[in-house]
């Protein structure tokens, strides 16, 4: 009502810019009054005009909200059908422990008697999903999953979050829309940034020895000798074997992903001298599988095989190998077993940190005396010079003027200098974690080529 009538005024205004004449102001008088009746004042036109103005600030302001709360929301439409429906699934059975109904062991011998199940005609050829009659198994989606006992216990027990999920894969595409070149790195720096962190180890089982490998696999993860859970499809694939994952909640924590590898070997006794291979659930989440379109490797780590049946080096199928040039080699970690013989220091302060460091990465360790908090101050920082963290108070009162007299002892002979190199060795928990220190004293001579060879490298990039 109050904008017709702001728009007849406006009307009526424009009309009289000249001199209006007698029909005129007959014309505007009634165009005043035809308002329920009212007779509207100068008064009343201009808060109306007012209002009008307070409408428009809000709707533009409304619109500037709208658009701000659908630009932080997640665009969920990115990931794949069924996805989600696994992950609530599974997240219900394994935290909140729903009972399910089992059939018992034994019955697949009844079943393939049968023919069916549930007046369904079998899949491949005929053969029968099979049941876990055990306590800790059920049957979900063409899957019969096991848990430990203690899972809700296990403080490293977890699962992928939707939310997460749905944003990594956003990303993803927008990264497939930009027509970069896309990498293995790109989905382990998507997976780690997006806090997707489930994997599994992938086995084979036939199926005539399905009744033999799958209960030591499940009585492995029930009595807590694996991870917290795993899963094997209730029907074999076209080459006969069913498939079987064995989870571990973080790919970023390579000593658990290898303590699960040796267990595998040792406490199954399966795939001793054979190569095992380490899935991501991102990867399974952007639905990438063999043959993808990009030729990236879908297994992002592997172990074992007849030229490391200790299982002692978890392999990073992205990376290269430094071991002949560099004692930290990316692709191939060892676990520190001597790390409690040797120096080992606490990061702290990692939410502030400029980077991220994972588990068996090289960092630096630089005294900071200008430090105004702390003159002990020493900051650790990765290959490109980015902070990670810097060392606990009461650890650098000792490690700083350690450092300090080393390099002070050094200089004074001036033939070489001081490098105070650590490797991450645990993961972090977004508070803190755990570097092992190395003091290593190089020549000048070679400190000089490192640095004439990094002023070449900017000379090229530039």
């Amino acid at each position: 009502l109050r904008a017709a009538r702001l728009q007849r005024f406006e009307n009526a205004a424009s009309s009289s810019t000249n001199k209006p004449t007698t029909r005129d102001t007959k014309q505007k008088e009634v165009i005043e009054i035809d308002l329920d009746g009212d007779c509207v004042t100068s008064n009343s036109l201009e808060s109306d005009r007012a209002l009008a103005e307070r409408l428009h600030r809000e709707e533009e302001m409304s619109a500037h909200r709208t658009f701000a709360e659908n630009a932080s929301q997640v665009d969920y439409s990115s990931v794949r059908p069924g996805v989600f429906d696994t992950m609530r699934n599974k997240r219900a059975y394994l935290q909140d422990g729903n009972d399910q109904s089992h059939s018992g062991w034994g019955m697949l011998q009844q079943l393939v008697d049968q023919g069916s199940v549930s007046g369904q005609p079998f899949a491949q050829g005929g053969v029968p999903p099979f049941k876990d009659s055990h306590e800790q198994a059920w049957s979900s989606g063409g899957w019969v999953w096991v848990k430990n006992p203690q899972y809700a216990k296990d403080p490293k027990a977890r699962v992928d979050k939707e939310g997460n999920v749905a944003k990594m894969s956003s990303e993803w595409k927008r990264l497939v829309e930009s027509n970069v070149k896309i990498t293995h790195r790109h989905l382990i720096d998507l997976a780690t940034k997006h806090n997707v962190l489930d994997g599994k180890w992938l086995l084979y089982v036939k199926a005539e020895d399905i009744e033999t490998d799958w209960p030591k696999i499940r009585n492995a993860i029930i009595e807590g000798k694996l991870g917290s859970t795993a899963k094997i499809s209730d029907t074999p694939d076209e080459r006969g074997s069913h498939v079987v994952c064995i989870y571990c909640p973080n790919f970023l924590d390579k000593d658990d992903l290898l303590r699960v590898r040796r267990s595998i070997s040792n406490d199954v006794g399966m795939y001793k001298t054979s190569v095992l291979r380490f899935k991501l659930d991102a990867v399974t989440y952007l639905n990438l599988y063999a043959k993808n379109q990009w030729k990236l490797k879908t297994t992002s780590y592997e172990c074992g095989g007849k030229k490391d049946e200790e299982c002692s080096t978890l392999i990073s199928s992205w990376e290269k190998c430094t071991c002949a040039t560099s004692d930290c080699c990316m692709r191939c970690y060892k676990p520190k077993e001597d790390s409690d013989k040797k120096d080992v220091y606490s990061i702290i302060g990692l939410k502030y940190s400029e980077a991220t460091a994972a588990q068996g990465e090289k960092v630096t360790l630089l005294r900071e005396p200008e430090n105004k908090h702390d003159p002990n101050a020493v900051k650790v920082v990765n290959g490109s010079g980015q902070l990670i963290g810097h060392v606990a108070k009461d650890k650098a009162a000792i490690l700083s003027p350690k450092i300090k007299e080393m390099q002070e002892d050094l200089q004074s002979q001036n033939l070489k200098k001081l490098v105070v190199e650590g490797i991450i060795i645990s993961v972090s928990d977004g508070y803190q974690q755990s570097v092992q220190v190395e003091f290593k004293q190089i020549s000048n001579e070679t400190c000089n080529a490192e640095v004439d060879k990094a002023e070449a490298e900017v000379v090229i990039l530039e």
